[in-house]
């Protein structure tokens, strides 16, 4: 440690060979960042360590010897420049990427549509059958599901669409076609005969169709029609259905819907991310005043139940039995059912005049986007619920 004639105070450090100075406060003004009138500073005493203190924050400066100061610079900004490039870091930890979350081969099925049904109504032309159909996989009982029951029609049409993702080469599936009873007496029966809730005993029976993986064609553009066994003497009963491998991401169901879309960007950079919100299943045009009730509604607005109407927002278009409408506004808060004191009614507002009257039990849904059905494969659908913002349906390709 020494004192040296210009005021700075001068270290030496034996072990390392590393000098370091102090220089005394008055000093450290520096004239690249500030002029003093009528004083010209020494070069030697101001430019670097003033520098120093000012723009770094440091009280000294430390000399290496043996490498030029610029070359000591250009080092230190390389460095600083590179850790600045590469993101924060933790202390003694490197950051790793988080791995890709490639699809999954999945199998999809569509059942389309029967044909030939026979009417097993109890009394045949005043009223006919009401199919729907069950899909199932020997030895899994835990992918069955059902399409929708479309009432008095023999020649039902579903469009019924599903992702089985546990369908395997060599599993055989069965697809039961079945008329819908909701008749006192079918409800009975299922209880004494201990059925599940699946579907009713009483439900009878209008054909099925047990198909292997040599069955089903998955590059065929067109529907497969297979005929329906069991179908009662003297029917000619006929199911078609289509069937395609795709590559999907099962594991994105009930997921954050942000979070799945950038998963999904990162895994395929190069595909269409196409977002969509799932399709209303529909609601019910509802009072809780007996006036409305009695009367209907007329002019611009009609009773909702408040959770369909939370999926509304300015500007979205509804149908109300093929006529649509432009939302405006919900009225709130509303007040309860008072069939159903649990459910909330709102009056949701349109921007145009109904004409006529809607009577309570009108069919009304929100109207949601929709692509076309043919296969793309550079495009990927997923879907939300607009309320949760989570992914309702496995994100897949096509």
């Amino acid at each position: 440690r020494e004192l040296t004639a210009d005021g700075r105070v001068y270290f030496y450090n034996r072990a390392t060979g590393a000098s370091q100075w102090h220089i005394p406060t008055e000093l450290y003004t520096s004239k690249c960042l500030e002029k003093q009138k009528g004083k010209l500073l020494e070069e030697d005493l101001a430019k670097m360590p003033g520098s120093a203190r000012a723009v770094l924050g440091v009280d000294c400066v430390t000399e290496v010897s043996g490498k030029p100061k610029t070359t000591l610079a250009d080092d230190l900004k390389s460095s600083v420049f590179s850790k600045l490039a590469h993101g924060p870091r933790t202390i003694g930890e490197e950051s790793k990427p988080e791995p890709i979350i490639l699809p999954q081969p999945a199998f999809q099925i569509t059942i389309l549509s029967a044909r030939g049904l026979r009417d097993t109504d109890f009394m045949p032309g005043k009223d006919k059958s009401d199919p729907y159909c069950i899909f199932e996989i020997v030895g899994k009982p835990e992918v069955a599901f059902k399409t929708q029951v479309i009432s008095d029609c023999l020649e039902p049409i579903w469009n019924y669409t599903q992702i089985v993702p546990a369908y395997s080469s060599g599993d055989v599936i069965v697809l039961t076609v079945l008329d819908f009873d909701e008749s006192p007496q079918a409800n009975i029966n299922a209880e004494i005969m201990g059925d599940t809730s699946f579907f009713k005993s009483g439900d009878a029976l209008l054909g099925r169709a047990m198909l292997s993986e040599d069955d089903l064609d998955f590059e065929a553009l067109d529907a497969q029609e297979f005929r329906l066994d069991e179908s009662g003497k003297g029917t000619k009963a006929y199911i078609s259905v289509q069937v395609r491998m795709l590559s999907a991401w099962p594991e994105f169901i009930g997921k954050p819907l942000h979070d799945v879309v950038f998963e999904i960007e990162r895994a395929c950079p190069d595909f269409n991310v196409v977002v969509l919100e799932i399709a209303d299943r529909g609601s019910k045009v509802v009072s809780w005043d007996i006036e409305h009730r009695k009367s209907g509604y007329t002019g611009s607005f009609f009773g909702v139940y408040a959770e369909a109407a939370a999926r509304l927002k300015e500007n979205d278009t509804i149908d109300v039995e093929g006529k649509q409408f432009h939302v405006s506004h919900i009225d709130g808060p509303g007040t309860p059912d008072p069939a159903d004191p649990d459910k909330m009614i709102v009056y949701l507002h349109v921007k145009e005049d109904i004409e006529g009257f809607l009577a309570d039990g009108t069919s009304w849904k929100k109207v949601t986007k929709v692509v076309d059905q043919s296969f793309h494969h550079d495009r990927i659908c997923v879907y939300f619920e607009p309320l949760t913002k989570l992914v309702t349906e496995i994100p897949r390709v096509g």
